[in-house]
């Protein structure tokens, strides 16, 4: 019998995680992209964990929209987002 595949919802669902938490930092567009277009690969190759295919959909969609909503906001009210935010965060503590 031939193993199923599964990878792609798995790495689907653990970068939708990831997002949540690089959304902390400014970064979880990025990743809740990469979690959505998984997520469908995996559910188009008819893979098995269907169900965490969808999961990395979902939560992979509520982070990329949080991303996107911090972004306007950031740029509404000149707060700096992402890399610029770290490399301040980095110099307050060099200083």
């Amino acid at each position: 019998m031939e193993e199923q595949k599964k990878v792609f919802a798995i790495i689907s669902f653990v970068l939708s995680i990831v997002g949540v938490l690089a959304n902390c930092l400014g970064l979880g567009l990025l990743f809740g992209i990469a979690a959505i277009i998984l997520g469908i690969v995996s559910i188009k190759k008819k893979e098995a964990l269907k169900g965490l295919a969808i999961a990395g959909i979902v939560i992979g969609a509520l982070v990329t929209f949080s991303g996107i909503v911090a972004v306007i906001v950031a740029l509404l009210t000149g707060a700096s987002v992402g890399i610029p935010m770290i490399a301040g965060i980095i110099a307050g503590f060099a200083s």
